[in-house]
């Protein structure tokens, strides 16, 4: 399946758990998954590991099976790898 991200932005949410009172901090970057058969790419969210670097944008393949679960996130059936197979213009 193909991933396609636009922008390197990488938006933080922080604050503290309700139930645990930990803090914590979610970095996500917006992205679109080229469904095959789909009339048009559906927008996703990656979520970044805290010392991960955010994609460039670009065109990216991963072979694990992939889907939009809950809040439009993008869910994998196990950690995903993405490989660069073209630059954005």
């Amino acid at each position: 399946m193909k991933i396609e991200v636009k922008s390197s932005e990488v938006k933080v949410k922080s604050g503290n758990a309700k139930r645990t009172g930990r803090p914590y901090t979610i970095r996500e970057q917006e992205a679109y998954l080229h469904v095959p058969g789909a009339a048009y790419p559906e927008r996703c969210v990656l979520n970044l590991e805290d010392d991960q670097e955010p994609y460039a944008p670009g065109i990216y393949e991963t072979s694990n099976e992939l889907y939009v679960g809950d809040f439009g996130r993008l869910a994998v059936s196990r950690r995903m790898t993405l490989t660069s197979i073209r630059k954005a213009a």
